[in-house]
């Protein structure tokens, strides 16, 4: 007879996982910046040749990132039909997931990799 299975593990302290902090630092830059300030200026921002500041994003953010599209990113002034799906997926789906994801990798949950590396 084999003998019982533990039914968890004790995880790893996060200061002897590198790559699980080169991963945070990822998702948090996607969450703080990315999601929640790149993408919704550009879902509240119809036009960005006339428009008015929204509350969120604060202005300068705004303008940054209206500067990144002058200068180096053009598709994210244009704003075409196939860019803003992308944006509401990222939105409504990878953001509440970053969440998650650094939540379980600060724990040290196995179940996050899988998703994470997909």
């Amino acid at each position: 007879m084999l003998p019982p299975m533990p039914s968890s593990r004790e995880p790893i302290p996060l200061r002897r996982r590198p790559i699980d902090i080169a991963i945070l630092v990822f998702f948090f830059v996607n969450i703080l910046f990315i999601t929640y300030i790149v993408d919704v200026e550009q879902l509240v921002i119809d036009d960005p040749g006339n428009f008015d500041y929204p509350l969120w994003p604060p202005a300068p953010l705004v303008d940054l990132v209206h500067w990144w599209g002058n200068n180096f990113d053009p598709v994210l002034l244009a704003r075409p039909a196939w860019w803003r799906a992308t944006i509401w997926i990222d939105s409504l789906f990878f953001g509440p997931f970053y969440i998650v994801a650094i939540y379980a990798f600060i724990r040290g949950r196995e179940w996050i990799r899988i998703p994470s590396i997909i």
